[in-house]
C-alpha cells in the first residue's frame, strides 16, 4: 500500500471539436469541477490537444492541470478513399473482413509523467500498463445495429472489447448498460461500477447566465416551447418527434413549437426534408449549437423537456431539466425510466401517437407540469457532482492502490443509486 506520495490520475479529455462529443465533455467538466473542491492528496490531470483546450480551462481549479498531447492526423488514405465515388459505400462494406480495426499504444506522455490511473472518459482509448477505467457509455451497435455500417459496427466491438479488457474496472451510468457489458461481453459484474451523472447545469454559476430576454430576443423564440437539447443523430428520433407534432396539429388544431439545438449531423438534412413535408417551416427552430449558459436559460424558458431518443446509456437533458424546474417528457426506453422513476412522463419513442399523446397531456395540463417538477426536484437530491467525484475517487484510490476511508468502503459497496 503507497501512502508516502500524491495518487496521481489522469482524465481522458481529447476532444478535437468543441460542439462533439458534447455528453462526454460535460462529463469531464463536472468532474474537474467537483473533483477539485475534495480534500485529499490526489493529483488530477486532463489529457487534453495542445490545440482544442480551452473550454476545460474553467473548470481546473486547486492544482488540476492539462496534460497536453499531439493530436495524431487521419491516416492520408481514408481521405483518398473518401473523395472517390463509389469506392467509399464498397469500403464500407468490405472493410472489417480486410482490416482489423486496432487500439493504439500510448504515446508515453503518462508514463513520463508519472500517472497511476488512467481514466478513459469517451468511448476510446490507447493501451498501457497504467491501470485504467473505460466508460463505454452503452453499446448502442448492438440494440440499433441498423444505424451502423458494417465497418463502424466492427471497430466497435474491436475497441471495445480490447479496452474493456485491459480495463482494472469499467464504469456506466445505468443498469441496463451493465447488463449489456456482462452478456455481450462476458465481464464479471463486480468489475463494472454502475456511477450515475449530475445534471451538467449545477456547476453553471448563476451569476454568468445570460438574461432570458436577451435569448429570446436573439434567437427570435416563441414565448411558448418545448425544448429538445441533442445533437441529430439518427437515434435521438427527430423524426418521430416531428410527425408527432403533425398529429397533435390535425387532431388537436394546436401548433406546439418546438426549439432544438445540438451540433449538426449528416442525418441533418433527412431531418430538415422531414419538416418540410409535414409543413413544420415555421414550427421547428434548429439552433445548432449554443454554449452552456444559453442551453440553461432555455431549459428554464421552456415549457416542457420532450427527450424521444431512441436508445441512451444515460439521460443527461433529464437531470438537466430536473435541475431547471422544467416538467420532463421522455421515451420509455429503460435506462430512462431507471434515471427519471416517476419524475417522468414516459412515451413509446416507436409510436409517433403516443409521443403526441404524451406531450399534448404535458403542455396542457399545468397541474401535471407542477407535479412532475416537484418530482422532479426530489429525484434530483440523488445526483450531484459531488457523490460522482466522491465515487470515482474512490475507485481511483482502490486502482492506485491507496489507503481506503471508511467513506471510500461504503461507497464501493453500496448499490447504485438509481
Amino acid at each position: 500500500m503507497d501512502t508516502a506520495r500524491p495518487l496521481k490520475v489522469c482524465l481522458d479529455a481529447r476532444f478535437a471539436d468543441i460542439g462533439h462529443c458534447v455528453g462526454v465533455r460535460t462529463t469531464v467538466a463536472g468532474l474537474a469541477s467537483a473533483l477539485a473542491e475534495l480534500d485529499g492528496d490526489e493529483q488530477y490531470f486532463f489529457l487534453a490537444f495542445q490545440d482544442s483546450h480551452e473550454w476545460l480551462r474553467p473548470f481546473l481549479r486547486n492544482g488540476c492541470r492539462i496534460l497536453p498531447v499531439t493530436r495524431r492526423p487521419p491516416p492520408r488514405w481514408r481521405g483518398f478513399v473518401k473523395r472517390l465515388p463509389g469506392v467509399a459505400e464498397l469500403y464500407e462494406q468490405v472493410a472489417p473482413w480486410i482490416s482489423q480495426a486496432q487500439v493504439g499504444p500510448s504515446d508515453g506522455t503518462l508514463e513520463r509523467e508519472g500517472i497511476e490511473v488512467m481514466h478513459f472518459t469517451a468511448q476510446g482509448g490507447f493501451l498501457t500498463d497504467i491501470p485504467t477505467i473505460f466508460a463505454p457509455q452503452d453499446l448502442q451497435h448492438l440494440h440499433l445495429p441498423e444505424l451502423f455500417t458494417p465497418r463502424t459496427h466492427h471497430e466497435r466491438e474491436v475497441v471495445y472489447r480490447t479496452l474493456c479488457q485491459q480495463a482494472a474496472a469499467v464504469t456506466v451510468m445505468s443498469t441496463q448498460s451493465k447488463q449489456d457489458l456482462v452478456q455481450h461481453f462476458g465481464l464479471p459484474a463486480d468489475k463494472i461500477a454502475v456511477i450515475p451523472l449530475a445534471p451538467a447545469n449545477a456547476f453553471a454559476a448563476e451569476s454568468a447566465l445570460p438574461e432570458q430576454d436577451i435569448v429570446r430576443q436573439k434567437y427570435a423564440l416563441p414565448s411558448q416551447f418545448a425544448f429538445f437539447p441533442a445533437e441529430t443523430w439518427e437515434h435521438k428520433n427527430h423524426i418521430g418527434l416531428l410527425e408527432a407534432l403533425a398529429i397533435v396539429r390535425s387532431s388537436r388544431q394546436t401548433n406546439i413549437p418546438l426549439v432544438c439545438t445540438g451540433h449538426p449531423t449528416e442525418f441533418f438534412a433527412t431531418v430538415m426534408k422531414r419538416v418540410r413535408e409535414l409543413k413544420l417551416t415555421d414550427q421547428v427552430r434548429f439552433l445548432g449549437f449554443l454554449p452552456a449558459s444559453e442551453i440553461q436559460c432555455l431549459y428554464r424558458m421552456s415549457r416542457c423537456l420532450i427527450f424521444p431518443t431512441r436508445f441512451e446509456g444515460w439521460g443527461l437533458p433529464l437531470t438537466e431539466a430536473f435541475y431547471a424546474r422544467v416538467p420532463a417528457v421522455c421515451s420509455n426506453i429503460s435506462p430512462l425510466k431507471e434515471q427519471a422513476a416517476g419524475a417522468a412522463l414516459f412515451f413509446d419513442p416507436r409510436n409517433p401517437e403516443s409521443i403526441a399523446q404524451a406531450l399534448w397531456k404535458v403542455w396542457t395540463d399545468e397541474p401535471l407540469r407542477q407535479r412532475l417538477v416537484r418530482a422532479g426536484a426530489e429525484r434530483l437530491k440523488l445526483f450531484s457532482w459531488d457523490h460522482t467525484a466522491r465515487l470515482f475517487r474512490a475507485l481511483y484510490r482502490k486502482l492506485g492502490n491507496r489507503l481506503l476511508t471508511e467513506e471510500d468502503r461504503a461507497l464501493l459497496a453500496s448499490p447504485p443509486l438509481t
